[in-house]
């Protein structure tokens, strides 16, 4: 079960009883693993497992696992919850202690298993008001280890820009997700309309053009397309996108992209005319990578 808590909604959260586990998991590693493990060896009867996903708007940017992916793995460890959690206003106006109660109280955590040093917004939460709100019986505080191999190794084929590697390492694509910006609107000229979504400067993946599946929210089904990541002249870093088949103002709007295919290095064009021809070499190539990519979905 999947939940995107906001502890300002003013709502009940379908949460049975659970063991809560803490952790920024868009980094799953050794350190992760080691959390739950201590977490099965601390569940009693049918007590559930509830994995809580927290990140903060910096570290969402450069995720390396997706939801998608979290979830994929969290059914893989028979975890009962995936909980998603942004840090953001709600720790500013009331601070990290109410977010800890409202772990406790609206999501029924009964014990808490996480990292001594993990930080949350540059802090790290008193154990003794984490003591005073679960009982020092239900904390559970593990040093943090080394990410371990399987991150390397992600990291290292995202940086040669072979997704299709990461794909077979994680059984899901790499993504990002994040909102329509207007760009130069140069790719109109030659009809190749793009989106423009600026990514963090450390962004993993390695410049250049992909294949790609996008997903929008006024759209339930994925749209095929062929992503640039590049900095461009006023030194902005970001994913520019021509979606096939479909033209409509997505400006402020959210977009997740999924990296399928590697296509090709960047290169310099003298003119627009050589970029039309490139761009119509790059949709080729990409649709035929795509093929029957989005009926998986």
């Amino acid at each position: 079960m999947i939940i995107n808590y906001n502890p300002l909604l003013m709502m009940l959260w379908k949460v049975d009883h659970n063991i809560m586990i803490i952790s920024n998991f868009s980094h799953w590693g050794d350190n992760e693993n080691q959390l739950i493990t201590r977490a099965k060896q601390l569940r009693l009867n049918s007590e559930k497992i509830a994995l809580m996903n927290l990140q903060t708007t910096t570290s969402r940017q450069e995720s390396l696992l997706s939801d998608e992916i979290i979830e994929l793995w969290a059914k893989s460890e028979q975890i009962d919850y995936v909980i998603n959690y942004m840090v953001g206003d709600y720790e500013q106006q009331f601070g990290l202690e109410n977010l800890f109660r409202g772990i406790q109280k609206n999501l029924h955590a009964d014990q808490v298993v996480m990292n001594s040093d993990f930080l949350i917004n540059n802090q790290i939460i008193s154990e003794k008001f984490l003591n005073k709100t679960f009982g020092s019986r239900a904390v559970h505080l593990i040093p943090t280890i080394t990410e371990g191999s399987m991150i390397a190794k992600l990291t290292a084929a995202l940086h040669k820009g072979k997704v299709e590697e990461y794909y077979q390492l994680t059984g899901g694509y790499f993504s990002y997700q994040g909102i329509i910006d207007q760009g130069k609107q140069v790719g109109r000229k030659i009809n190749y309309p793009t989106t423009n979504v600026k990514v963090s400067p450390n962004f993993v993946l390695k410049q250049g053009v992909y294949a790609t599946i996008n997903w929008l929210t006024t759209q339930e089904t994925p749209i095929l397309g062929m992503s640039c990541y590049w900095i461009n002249s006023d030194g902005d870093y970001l994913i520019e996108t021509n979606l096939f088949d479909f033209n409509q103002d997505l400006y402020h709007q959210a977009i997740r992209t999924e990296f399928v295919a590697y296509l090709r290095d960047l290169c310099v064009v003298e003119n627009l005319d050589e970029l039309k021809v490139l761009l119509k070499n790059d949709e080729v190539n990409s649709r035929k990578k795509l093929t029957g990519k989005q009926n998986d979905k």
